[in-house]
């Protein structure tokens, strides 16, 4: 009896995690000249596309941090199916709190309930059109 062969027999072959972060400014200058209803579209696109990726070496998961006035998790880190069926478009309001944002995400990026070590390299998509008003150097 061949013992490879008996172990793959009893194993399960699961999609090695790809986290995808998202970090896109909802601040108020996002209001003009329909920057926000570009990005919004541009996300419901990228959802999609996600969704349908056939590779199954790579389960991609989305995470969307959001930051206009303030900064909060607008979805957590999710299958990208399930991402884009919770998926709700984002509204322009207050500043750029970008540091805020940053710090927001290495939490996430370290807790390994969150983006777990068998996880490939996660990508991180920032998104912004100005300048940030809190101290983002640190």
């Amino acid at each position: 009896m061949n013992h490879a062969i008996a172990i793959k027999e009893f194993t399960v072959d699961q999609a090695r995690p790809l986290p995808v972060f998202l970090l896109l400014d909802a601040s108020g200058s996002m209001a003009e000249s329909g920057k926000m209803e570009a990005l919004n579209r541009a996300v419901e696109e990228m959802l999609a596309t996600f969704a349908n990726e056939p590779d199954v070496r790579a389960g991609i998961q989305i995470g969307v941090i959001a930051f206009g006035g303030d900064v909060r998790v607008h979805l957590p880190l999710l299958a990208a199916e399930e991402a884009k069926t919770k998926w709700k478009p984002l509204v322009a309001q207050g500043n750029t709190p970008l540091g805020e944002t940053l710090t927001k995400v290495r939490v996430m990026l370290e807790d390994k309930t969150c983006v777990p070590s068998r996880s490939y390299r996660p990508t991180l998509v920032l998104v912004s059109d100005g300048q940030p008003n809190d101290e983002w150097q640190a």
